[in-house]
């Protein structure tokens, strides 16, 4: 089935699919999954062509897997996630 975004129609799509664990600062650990759709027309609607958007959303994927395997902090969930926005993506 295929969905229309303005002037783009959808009919497939890449998910990012992530296994993050964390760690309190009691030394305790979680694992979770998450995963998301890499909507290229819905994320970024533009008059450029669809693959090169698709591919700059991948590698930024990748390039998010790197710093948060990097970001060496304890914590909770919620707390490591604002952390990881204020110091890593601004």
């Amino acid at each position: 089935m295929a969905l229309k975004f303005g002037p783009e129609t959808l009919t497939h799509v890449t998910c990012a699919r992530v296994q993050l664990t964390t760690r309190l600062a009691n030394g305790s650990t979680a694992t979770g999954w998450g995963e998301t759709p890499l909507s290229v027309q819905w994320v970024w609607p533009s008059a450029l062509p669809y693959e090169p958007r698709h591919q700059a959303l991948k590698k930024f994927c990748q390039h998010l897997a790197k710093a948060w395997a990097a970001f060496d902090s304890a914590g909770h969930p919620l707390e490591l996630g604002h952390d990881f926005q204020q110091t890593e993506l601004l």
